[in-house]
């Protein structure tokens, strides 16, 4: 670093094991000159290492620092970084202001810019980024570092995959960075993970963390692991207050999880010779199946504090076709790349539909019921038209409206009794919410909503003894209201209970078929037939050395 003035320059170490310690201290009287510390090893243990920081003590009148930098050094002092010509991948639909807004502050940044080699945007949306009013004097600036790619929507995947094929014809392109459309960039973490990478000796994952952007101080997600048995995942990190020095604790060890979102996270282009790209699966899981993927190829995916974006936090975004995806996703990955139980499955399954029955949400039973009975049509359900599935799931819901209240009509927010707390009370709790389910007729459909749920509250033990009810979300403007329905519940618990039933005579074939397709699947050739467009040079030659070291 270069200081300037009289003072005491302290390196300090913070780690779970140690606590905050001090690992040098230097006293200082210089006038503009350099100034360098060394981070000593650990004594005892690696557990000793942790997030380092250093503090300056002023002792004249005018103490300033001019620069500060940490660098890294091997043993023999020999440090050759790995080239690093990263290209940024957007997938955007219908949120160009959001995107220009991120791409502008890129261009903005010159260290950030030169580390990027070109930006791809991939637009899928109805209303173009091209035709935003800020878009020529932007592309203007950027010149040749920005391109912007129109497709049809072929969903998350579809966007950052293709954004991933033009990287790879990019001469001298070697690492990937996708990024969301939705999510504030901090320019930092692009710089921050371009240093990493250059740095790591392996190929390796780098993610950056999820911070919600409701509450900017608070942490929603930094990587995930993948939990069979639920057939979803788990955070060990989720809604972390980041606000002192002591609530940053959880990242003072390195974390390892099985993938990133692809809100940020970072790679080697490389490495798609040894694992391929994505699958096709349209959203919702398509980052978890890849993540486990570079995991099962030996590829670590870590998640580096300091890195990360201001994200909508995914509360906002409930009560849709997301549960389809989740369901259907979550079998395909656990087929291809586990050997799972059926009866764990449908066991889990059977669970969620009759949770969400019981809570008169009965559009998210019809899709999980679809969910299932697409899984087990096999492959040809992903080689298809994703935007003809998509239809499906919005024609559905014209059989099951979600309906609301406004707030103006006042209604009594109540909440339930409490919930059933022994087996015996939830046994005879659940005896008594399905006698009311199946012997009292539906009520009318014109009969309005007499009181609201708080949401915190409104689980299968409160919901199921209501004819109307709503449910008070903070974070919508109206309340939505839920009707009880006897022909609905017999009609999808059947439906249900048939799906069940088909999961467990043909897991194991559709779990074969899956398998058999997926490195088909994840080929540039398959992709580039499924979107519809023209291989390049280089991508036919990467293609070609994958297929030979498979040979």
């Amino acid at each position: 670093m270069r200081l300037t003035g009289k003072g005491t320059l302290l390196l300090l170490r913070r780690s779970l094991a140690a606590g905050l310690s001090i690992l040098e201290s230097l006293d200082f009287d210089a006038d503009d000159s350099e100034i360098v510390l060394e981070v000593p090893e650990p004594k005892l243990h690696f557990r000793e290492l942790g997030a380092l920081h250093f503090d300056i003590i002023g002792r004249s009148r005018q103490v300033q620092l001019h620069r500060a930098e940490w660098i890294a050094v091997d043993e023999d002092d020999q440090v050759v970084p790995n080239p690093v010509s990263m290209v940024a991948g957007y997938c955007t639909f219908n949120r160009e202001e959001f995107l220009l807004d991120n791409v502008r502050a890129l261009l903005d940044d010159e260290e950030v810019g030169g580390l990027l080699g070109q930006i791809i945007v991939v637009d899928q949306g109805t209303s173009r980024v091209k035709d935003h009013p800020a878009f020529d004097d932007l592309a203007d600036r950027a010149g040749s570092r920005l391109q912007v790619i129109e497709q049809g929507n072929f969903g998350g995947t579809g966007g950052f995959t293709r954004s991933i094929l033009e990287a790879r014809s990019i001469p001298g392109a070697t690492h990937m960075l996708l990024m969301d459309d939705d999510a504030v960039t901090e320019p930092e973490s692009i710089f921050r993970v371009a240093a990493f990478q250059a740095l790591a000796r392996e190929d390796i994952g780098v993610g950056g963390q999820m911070l919600d952007m409701l509450r900017p101080m608070e942490v929603y997600e930094a990587g995930a692991l993948l939990d069979p048995g639920s057939l979803g995942i788990t955070t060990p990190i989720h809604r972390l207050r980041a606000e002192t020095a002591a609530s940053l604790e959880p990242f003072l060890e390195v974390g390892y999880t099985h993938y990133n979102a692809w809100w940020f996270f970072a790679f080697p282009l490389r490495v798609l010779d040894r694992v391929g790209l994505p699958l096709p699966l349209f959203i919702r899981g398509d980052d978890v199946e890849f993540g486990y993927r570079l995991h099962q190829a030996g590829i670590t995916t870590t998640t580096v504090p300091g890195l990360g974006v201001w994200h909508e936090p995914f509360y906002l975004k409930r009560g849709g076709w997301q549960a389809y995806y989740d369901l259907r996703n979550m079998l395909i990955l656990t087929s291809v790349h586990l050997d799972m139980n059926p009866r764990q499955i449908i066991k889990v399954f059977l669970k969620r539909v009759f949770t969400q029955l019981f809570c008169l949400n009965y559009y998210e039973v019809a899709i999980l019921c679809e969910a299932v009975d697409d899984y087990l049509r096999g492959p040809k359900v992903v080689e298809g038209d994703p935007r003809e599935i998509h239809k499906k799931l919005q024609v559905l819901r014209r059989d099951y409206p979600q309906e609301s209240a406004p707030r103006a009509k006042c209604l009594p927010v109540v909440p339930p009794p409490p919930p059933p707390v022994s087996i015996l009370q939830r046994r005879k709790h659940l005896l008594r919410c399905i006698w009311h389910q199946l012997s009292r007729p539906s009520p009318p459909a014109h009969a309005p909503a007499g009181r609201v749920i708080p949401d915190a509250y409104a689980r299968w033990w409160s919901l199921s003894l209501a004819d109307v009810v709503g449910v008070e979300d903070w974070h919508t403007e109206s309340h939505r209201v839920y009707r009880r329905s006897r022909e609905s519940l017999i009609k999808l618990a059947k439906h249900g209970l048939k799906a069940a039933l088909a999961l467990y005579r043909n897991h194991g074939r559709a779990t074969s078929e899956w398998r058999a397709v997926k490195d088909r699947l994840t080929t540039s050739e398959f992709w580039h037939q499924y979107l519809g467009i023209e291989p390049k040079e280089r991508e036919i030659e990467g293609e070609t050395d994958r297929a030979q070291r498979a040979a």
